[in-house]
């Protein structure tokens, strides 16, 4: 009896020990999936959200200037690269497409470089800044990086936000889910493109730099515009209705047309398997035909606006026709502008906590951000063209706050001329009276609530680090801000 007790009571310990280390395991597994992935909590602390992250952030605007004495001119210098890709790649803008790989071209896809110069003090040609426009759905942290690596001068990255470009160059789940799994060979042949683009300018400076006249004109488009989101807004314009035209003309008939626009490249749907630049690359043409010379396509303050496209056609054909409506409504005559200077501000400061969020109160791991490609950096490049002010920043800049940025900057006497998906992407950059905003009363809206990683005070943040660049650049000094007071409309 004692014998059978003894079995019994080893038989029980070794159930209960065997039971201790599968529950040991579970709840490890459960911490660590936790930690990886999540949910945590949200960071709504002031200071940890926005306070400590803009103060950081503020002291890292640092501004170089070049000015451009009289009887001199400013030096520019362009070139057009197409953008050749491996066979197989896959289409990047939707995730219904799952990653199918291109079946070809449509319409070719391209890599547009602009260098900037001025005379150095011994009379010599030299180059200052470059902006690039790409056909690509954004610009990853990682090309942009190995780009400015070879380039060796500043660099204000642009992706026209095309829906139907190379997908496959951002490693991870978030690029996997909008542009199929990444390949090394594509990431490459696109930072090859980007880099050989301003590169081969930058080899024959002193030749190929030549003085260039600059003019500017805008026009208010609203019939071709319309904000997605919603149609009360908290006090911001609806939209970013203004059409940007800025024209480099050069004394021997050369001619470079940078277009402006803050539309989604959304009117070729998911349903479309062949490369295209959509309507940028259709308005780049029709810009040519009207104009001569060569043009590029500059992103607006795209998010929350969507096309106001013709009705009666549908893909390709129709984004041919809203392209031709915005080439005929761009400024005839635009003005000559005095470039007395030129200027660069670029910094990358840490972002506010990245906060993918899951339910109004929990959010996804920054651990799993992080490893999936997603960086805390801040990306913000800023390029001073005597009074054009060309302001990229990382994501997704809403339109309502694009439009409210250029007026506020017009107080100062800059024409600022916010841009999009400046080589790094942190999501949707959104006014923070929305980052609450529920979908139906329940669950969180999309570009204020999913995907505005750097809330819920995004605004603040990007506002204050692009007005802290004006003066910087030498424009009229924004009063003081005091972080604690500071609030967006």
């Amino acid at each position: 009896m004692l014998r059978f007790t003894s079995q019994v009571e080893n038989l029980v310990e070794y159930h209960m020990r065997r039971f201790a280390f599968v529950a040991g395991i579970i709840i490890l597994l459960l911490i660590a999936f936790i930690v990886l992935v999540g949910p945590w909590p949200t960071v709504v602390s002031e200071r940890r959200a926005v306070n400590r992250p803009l103060e950081r952030g503020l002291t890292k605007i640092e501004a170089t200037r070049w000015p451009i004495a009289e009887g001199e001119s400013l030096l520019a210098e362009w070139a057009t690269v197409p953008l050749e890709l491996p066979e197989g790649t896959p289409l990047a803008g939707y995730g219904a497409r799952r990653g199918e790989p291109a079946t070809g071209y449509h319409d070719r896809l391209e890599v547009g470089a602009l260098v900037l110069g001025t005379g150095s003090a011994t009379g010599e040609a030299v180059a200052r800044v470059a902006i690039i426009a790409s056909d690509l759905l954004v610009v990853t942290p990682r090309i942009a990086d190995d780009v400015r690596s070879r380039v060796g001068i500043p660099i204000l990255f642009t992706a026209s936000h095309t829906h139907s470009g190379p997908g496959a160059a951002m490693p991870g789940l978030i690029g996997r889910a909008f542009g199929g799994a990444y390949r090394a060979d594509v990431e490459r042949a696109i930072t090859d493109t980007m880099a050989a683009a301003v590169t081969a300018m930058l080899e024959r400076a002193g030749q190929g730099l030549r003085p260039v006249r600059v003019s500017h004109g805008t026009v208010a488009v609203a019939q071709l515009i319309r904000n997605r989101a919603r149609e009360q807004t908290a006090g911001y314009p609806p939209v970013d209705a203004m059409l940007d035209l800025i024209s480099f003309e050069d004394d021997l008939g050369g001619r470079l047309s940078l277009v402006r626009f803050s539309a989604h490249p959304t009117i070729i749907g998911a349903s479309n398997l062949e490369f295209s630049a959509g309507y940028p690359g259709f308005l780049r043409d029709a810009v040519v035909e009207l104009a001569g010379g060569d043009a590029f396509f500059l992103p607006g303050a795209m998010g929350s606006m969507s096309p106001r496209a013709p009705e009666g056609s549908a893909g390709f054909e129709r984004a041919r026709e809203y392209a031709r409506l915005l080439a005929e409504a761009l400024p005839a005559d635009p003005r000559v502008i005095e470039v007395g200077e030129l200027g660069v501000a670029d910094a990358a400061p840490r972002a506010p906590p990245l906060q993918l969020r899951v339910a109004p109160r929990l959010r996804v791991s920054p651990i799993f951000l992080r490893l999936n490609g997603i960086r805390r950096e801040a990306r913000i490049t800023i390029v001073r063209l005597g009074p054009l002010v060309f302001a990229g920043f990382p994501g997704d800049l809403s339109g309502e706050l694009g439009a409210d940025l250029r007026a506020r900057a017009a107080e100062r006497g800059a024409t600022l001329l916010p841009l999009s998906f400046s080589g790094a992407y942190l999501g949707y950059i959104s006014p923070d009276a929305y980052y609450d905003e529920l979908y139906d009363g329940s669950s969180l809206a999309y570009e204020t609530g999913i995907m505005s990683w750097t809330g819920p005070g995004q605004e603040r943040f990007f506002s204050s680090l692009a007005y802290a660049a004006l003066p910087a650049l030498g424009f009229a000094q924004e009063p003081r801000l005091d972080l604690h007071t500071f609030q967006a409309k």
